[in-house]
């Protein structure tokens, strides 16, 4: 098993945080992009890049593109789409096994025309990556932010919708990347989830929260809507250190012990500094270890 982290959690440059993995001992990371750091990353002089790795002994997991690829903005969409066959090529040609993606969702349109739009459109990109030995891992956040109302803005966010999903691109290529902390507040059994839809996890992203139970009665799982103040202020739950939030990790880990996991786990949070990202790396890193009970199960 590899452990690594989503390079959003801090701004800086990617060299900085490949630098700062191995120091703390991560062998990897997953490179958070959005269109305009795709078209940078592109244009990178892919030897002097690779050679960078190769001296810090750092690898690319993943290339994360965490858009919406089905919006109902066609040129958008367009973009998207190109974004991602391009860096299926980028992640060939630089061996790096796989790009983490959402679905989104073309909100004029209902849940079973969203899902004929994902065979018409989707299902030729993993397809295309599928030749190539490129994996396609989809994010299972319902992106409540990118809706007003906090209602969920994608269509792959429950087992109901990944069973529909597998059974419109069943190619062994195309899986989750599974974060519990998105199914927690929906009251799905996230370590059931974990066991049933196991052989189809590419990774796990290991984020914690804390859910507020008085403020959830207060506003339900689509949080507040008179006095949000942001797209992420739902009001009933808050990021908190792994391990002392609301998930059982502990459990969780157990379940990928007893299967022995040799997939990646990565980190995701949020800082405001280098230094603040720095003691949560330490912190986490330190707390799986201990779950598993020796230090030789992250390489």
């Amino acid at each position: 098993m590899k452990l690594g982290f989503l390079t959003n959690c801090f701004e800086g440059r990617l060299l900085d945080k490949v630098i700062l993995a191995k120091q703390l001992g991560y062998s990897q990371l997953e490179v958070s992009l959005t269109p305009s750091s795709t078209q940078r990353l592109i244009a990178f002089d892919a030897a002097s890049l690779n050679s960078k790795l190769l001296e810090y002994e750092i690898r690319f997991s993943s290339l994360a593109y965490y858009q919406n690829i089905l919006t109902e903005q066609k040129d958008l969409r367009r973009m998207h789409v190109d974004n991602l066959y391009t860096l299926i090529d980028f992640a060939f040609e630089n061996g790096i096994p796989q790009i983490s993606t959402f679905l989104g969702r073309d909100s004029s349109k209902s849940i079973a025309e969203n899902f004929t739009l994902l065979n018409s459109l989707v299902r030729p990109i993993v397809e295309y990556a599928e030749q190539l030995k490129i994996k396609i891992a989809i994010e299972n956040c319902s992106m409540p932010s990118w809706d007003e109302n906090g209602f969920p803005a994608t269509i792959s966010y429950s087992p109901e919708l990944w069973d529909e999903m597998f059974s419109r691109i069943p190619n062994e290529n195309f899986g989750l990347n599974f974060d519990p902390s998105h199914l927690i507040w929906q009251k799905i059994d996230y370590t059931e989830a974990l066991t049933d839809y196991y052989d189809r996890i590419f990774n796990l992203h290991v984020k914690e929260i804390f859910v507020e139970t008085d403020n959830l009665s207060r506003y339900g799982i689509f949080g507040k809507q008179i006095e949000r103040k942001h797209p992420n202020d739902f009001g009933w739950y808050r990021p908190a250190p792994l391990g002392l939030g609301s998930i059982d990790w502990r459990t969780i880990f157990e379940i990928l012990k007893d299967n022995h996991y040799s997939k990646d786990l990565t980190l995701e949070f949020k800082s405001e500094s280098k230094s603040e990202a720095e003691q949560m790396l330490i912190h986490s890193k330190k707390y799986i270890e201990e779950c598993f009970n020796r230090k030789d199960v992250l390489t």
